[in-house]
């Protein structure tokens, strides 16, 4: 979580930069190994006042960004 971001275009740069590091291929144990992620980006607005809810969307974001197979999806605008 990131507190005090109000532009969801910021948070997409950092979930691209999140998902660029993670993607780098590494070794273990001597075997190539890449690894893959889904990031949920979802933001509060003026009448959001519960975390469990904010969770609740950014959860829903990254199962659409599962199956688009993106990597990362933003939200809809807070309301």
């Amino acid at each position: 979580m990131c507190e005090d971001i109000t532009d969801i275009d910021v948070l997409r740069v950092m979930a691209d930069r999140v998902l660029q590091e993670i993607s780098r291929p590494s070794q273990v144990t001597g075997c190539p190994v890449t690894v893959t992620a889904s990031i949920g980006l979802a933001l509060s607005g003026p009448t959001d006042h519960d975390a469990e809810e904010l969770l609740h969307g950014a959860d829903l974001a990254m199962y659409t960004a599962k199956q688009a197979d993106t990597g990362r999806r933003g939200p809809t605008p807070p309301g």
